[in-house]
C-alpha cells in the first residue's frame, strides 16, 4: 500500500491501462473483496443448515479468507480438485463475474449470484444474463 503522499504503483497487469483506468479497476475490486469478506460470516447466520464453501480464486491471497472461516464454525476455504464437483453438489454460488465453468449448470439447479460492490446484487441465469 502507498503512502499518502505516494502515487500508486501497479504492476504488470496494468500494462496497456490508463492510469485512471487501472484504479477504477483495482477500487472496484479492492470493494469487491471487501463485499466479499462481509457476506462470509453473515451467510454463515442467515443458512445455519448449510456448509459455506469458499474457493478464492487461485492467483488471491487465500489467508484472509481462512482468517474469516477462523471465526466461523461452517466455512470451508479450498481449492482442492477440479471445481465442477463442488459446483454439482452446490445449493447456490455467489461470484464475481459469471466463469465459463457455470454455463452449463442448469438455473433451476445452482442459481447464481452476481456480487457487485455497492450495488444491489443481480441473479442471473445459466448464460449470465440478469433475471431479476
Amino acid at each position: 500500500m502507498e503512502k499518502p503522499d505516494e502515487e500508486a504503483r501497479f504492476g504488470p497487469a496494468a500494462r496497456g491501462m490508463t492510469r485512471e483506468y487501472a484504479e477504477g479497476l483495482r477500487d472496484h475490486k479492492l470493494a469487491v473483496f471487501k463485499d466479499f469478506q462481509r457476506i462470509i460470516p453473515r451467510l454463515e447466520e442467515v443458512f445455519p443448515e448449510n456448509a459455506i464453501v469458499v474457493r478464492p480464486h487461485p492467483t488471491e491471497n487465500h489467508g484472509m479468507y481462512r482468517n474469516i472461516a477462523d471465526r466461523c464454525q461452517r466455512v470451508y476455504v479450498t481449492n482442492d480438485g477440479n471445481v465442477v464437483p463442488w459446483l454439482t453438489v452446490a445449493k447456490a454460488v455467489i461470484h464475481n463475474g459469471v466463469p465459463p465453468v457455470l454455463k452449463p449448470m442448469s438455473p433451476e439447479r445452482l442459481p447464481s449470484v452476481i456480487g457487485q460492490a455497492s450495488k444491489k446484487p443481480m441473479i442471473t441465469d445459466f448464460i449470465g444474463c440478469p433475471t431479476g
